[in-house]
């Protein structure tokens, strides 16, 4: 087996229940990139996030944030951009502004919200302990929303209710609002050119490495059409269980038990 590239989803798969890499996991990636195999962090979060987790944890990594919607190099230099069309962020803030539905729009620096300081806002953490300050969060009416002059890369939306969440996807499908769903209480809106299919594909090729020889890891919906191009593709132990009856790929340990470190040590040795 051959493995010249892992990319990791990171809530759920690379990040343990406290938002940290476990030790044990960050050796070995430490060990993958001393060994020449190029690392990438293929996520829902917005790009700040990301790079200062592969800045606090030695990382040489390239990041894809916000689902694929901005990608950069292990230099930190931007190689792909793809922001939610401005009719479709207009149409989508509307939509919501007729919901009773949380939500938050991501540009590139942090979030903006229009309903102030919200426990759903902060029911995870986005930046490693001690940087939180770094993440710049903005409030503003919906009318600012829609008219303002920089690009947002995804709409994340949260809510408790099922029922409500189900039906709000299939509204946005009829509207042709491209979603996804990275947890098992939210929507994730972005552009359709911003899949971690698309990523992992502009990663791999910025490396010349064919996808056969990449190994991807992740726990949601939102990860599966990366790992399903992948040559070696883990799905999460503690993925849910609708999740892992539609995917192809071998299901590894949980997230809080190493389950990344475990199969990085199967797969070099490390």
């Amino acid at each position: 087996m051959t493995i010249k590239l892992m990319a990791f989803d990171m809530d759920g798969t690379l990040l343990n229940s406290d938002y940290e890499i476990s030790g044990n996991t960050v050796k070995a990636l430490h060990y993958a990139q001393d060994n020449g195999i190029k690392l990438a962090l293929v996520t829902g979060r917005v790009y700040i996030s990301p790079k200062k987790y592969k800045e606090v944890y030695g990382l040489n990594a390239s990041i894809a944030s916000t689902n694929g919607a901005c990608i950069f190099d292990e230099n930190n230099k931007k190689i792909y951009n793809a922001p939610i069309d401005k009719d479709k962020l207009n149409l989508a803030i509307d939509l919501l502004h007729e919901t009773d539905m949380y939500f938050h729009l991501y540009p590139i620096d942090g979030l903006i919200t229009p309903y102030g300081d919200n426990p759903s806002a902060t029911n995870r953490r986005r930046m490693p302990k001690g940087y939180d300050d770094l993440l710049k969060v903005r409030v503003m009416g919906f009318d600012e929303m829609k008219n303002l002059d920089e690009e947002i890369y995804k709409i994340i939306i949260i809510d408790d209710d099922n029922e409500k969440r189900l039906a709000f996807r299939k509204l946005l499908d009829e509207k042709g609002i491209h979603n996804s769903s990275s947890w098992i209480n939210n929507i994730e809106i972005t552009s359709p050119l911003a899949t971690k299919k698309i990523a992992i594909k502009t990663i791999a090729q910025s490396h010349n490495i064919d996808l056969k020889d990449v190994a991807a890891f992740g726990d949601n919906e939102n990860d599966l059409p990366m790992l399903n191009i992948v040559g070696h593709g883990f799905l999460m132990g503690n993925a849910p269980d609708h999740i892992k009856e539609i995917s192809k790929s071998e299901v590894i340990g949980h997230y809080n038990e190493e389950g990344v470190y475990k199969k990085i040590k199967e797969l070099i040795g490390c």
